[in-house]
């Protein structure tokens, strides 16, 4: 399961730097759950080329994702902006340093992401 949501993520933002055939063939068997052996069937080309497509397309994004980090990025994007929204939901009117404390602290995280971009 873990290999599939890793791709998953990686297919979202690399898939355009892919082959068509790479591409399709990483769609039909992650996404529409085709077999090996449907594939080749499908193709008209062999188990072995179908597998070692998928596993250079597999290759290829892991590449990507190591030179250009999309990925990790958004990732971290994600958890800040999580944070950022924690700390607003946690405005009260309990008095106005505490306001001031949490309004710097959101800024912070903020410019953190700012940062990240």
């Amino acid at each position: 399961m873990e290999k599939f949501v890793e791709v998953s993520y990686l297919y979202d933002f690399y898939e355009s730097l892919l082959t068509d055939k790479q591409r399709d063939l990483l769609m039909r068997y992650y996404f529409d759950d085709l077999s090996l052996g449907e594939l080749a069937t499908t193709y008209n080309i062999s188990r072995q080329s179908v597998f070692d497509t998928i596993k250079k397309a597999e290759h290829k994004m892991l590449d990507l994702e190591s030179k250009l980090g999309l990925w990790t990025k958004y990732v971290t994007q994600e958890k800040i902006l999580t944070e950022v929204k924690d700390k607003l939901k946690q405005f009260s009117p309990s008095g106005e340093t505490e306001k001031e404390k949490q309004l710097q602290e959101a800024i912070a995280l903020l410019e953190q992401l700012s940062s990240e971009m």
